[in-house]
């Protein structure tokens, strides 16, 4: 008897052994895997630091590209490992020349790099335009408006007759603004120091104001004339009857003819048309044009007539401009250092920046109210973006 209770009592001791070593095992076993968790989290919480870090980085390549674009809109430079912080950041540019579709938009893509994350960042940038566009006619050194010439404006989604209204089409000038004889601003006049000048019957239907801030007449930078004198549809865009030098860009539509421009960006140093010429967009075409001369519209000629005036942008450099005689114009025109003449019925739709204006005999221009919308006014900007 006496030896099968101490058989029983080491028999008890032993399953107290095995349980204490078991719960010992099963401490352990909670001990490290508490302890990879810990570091597992750690290891997380570090990365997620690195990533939140790395997309800072990313926004801040994205941030100084547009800086660059604002500057530059035809810089593509991009940059490759960039310092910043504590990481790097690399950033490319994809336009119209890689993606037609395009147009006038960039794809700016930053990638931001902090230890072993990596966050890229994607946007859309959409180039702004000029601040002096808000007017019908803005002139850096004056304006002259003489018999029966007017401005008002329309809406380019409807036709002139039903959209017309006696407001809208505002003139400004850091020069003098000088009316007479029956002349109408169906909105309001605005110079920056300069004078305001109406006599026999002119009229000003809006306000006028001799202290208006001066416009930006610097909007448009010479590496975009660079660029685009290589990179244009000259050769392959031009369809109809028309002569064109390939060697001077010299572009000109003879009497009763017709020249059609397709899609894109065309590089003229001048461009003539004579008696009832037209050149006209081909179906759903917008089309940008850089000119460094003289654009001459003679009698009886139509230029995007009765297109869309926001699919037609012509930026020149060019010194003089003139529409003649009942010649009709649908687009917006910049030229800061363009002296323009409009006379004799001349028929204007869209916006038009200039240096000097002398707009007399029963021209009239119609500012189109869709036409800053449908360009997207204002500085360039990012228009959508997402991560990658």
């Amino acid at each position: 008897m006496k030896h099968m209770m101490m058989k029983k009592k080491n028999n008890n001791r032993g399953s107290a052994l095995l349980v204490t070593m078991a719960i010992m095992l099963m401490l352990g076993i909670i001990g490290t895997m508490a302890f990879q968790t810990a570091d597992t989290e750690k290891k997380m919480s570090f990365n997620q630091a690195d990533l939140d870090q790395a997309r800072l980085v990313a926004e801040a390549g994205l941030q100084l590209s547009l800086e660059q674009i604002q500057t530059d809109f035809f810089w593509r430079t991009g940059y490759a490992d960039q310092s910043f912080g504590s990481g790097t950041f690399t950033v490319t540019l994809e336009d119209e020349t890689v993606t037609p579709a395009l147009d006038d938009s960039i794809i700016v893509r930053a990638t931001g790099s902090v230890d072993e994350a990596d966050a890229t960042i994607e946007a859309w940038v959409k180039r702004g335009y000029p601040p002096a566009w808000k007017y019908a006619v803005y002139a850096k050194d004056g304006i002259g408006m003489e018999n029966f010439s007017c401005t008002d404006s329309f809406n380019s989604d409807s036709t002139l007759a039903a959209s017309q209204l006696p407001s809208g089409g505002n003139i400004g000038t850091g020069g003098n603004i000088t009316m007479a004889n029956n002349t109408s601003v169906g909105g309001d006049a605005s110079t920056s120091g300069g004078s305001i000048t109406l006599v026999n019957s002119a009229d000003v239907l809006g306000s006028t104001s001799t202290s208006a801030p001066p416009e930006d007449m610097s909007f448009i930078p010479e590496s975009e004339y660079t660029y685009a004198s290589t990179h244009n549809n000259n050769a392959t865009g031009l369809s109809g009857v028309y002569t064109y030098n390939a060697g001077t860009k010299a572009l000109s539509v003879g009497a009763n003819k017709t020249l059609t421009l397709a899609d894109g960006t065309y590089y003229f140093s001048s461009i003539n048309t004579a008696n009832q010429a037209k050149i006209v967009l081909a179906a759903g075409a917008k089309v940008t044009i850089y000119l460094t001369g003289t654009m001459m519209m003679e009698q009886n000629t139509d230029f995007n007539f009765p297109g869309k005036p926001s699919n037609l942008m012509i930026y020149s450099k060019g010194p003089t401009l003139f529409i003649k005689n009942n010649s009709r114009f649908n687009g917006g025109f910049y030229g800061p250092a363009t002296t323009f003449t409009f006379e004799n019925n001349a028929d204007i739709r869209g916006a038009l920046v200039l240096k000097q204006a002398t707009i007399k005999n029963s021209t009239c221009i119609h500012f189109d109210r869709k036409f800053l919308e449908e360009l997207n006014f204002g500085e360039t900007r990012i228009v959508a973006s997402h991560e990658i």
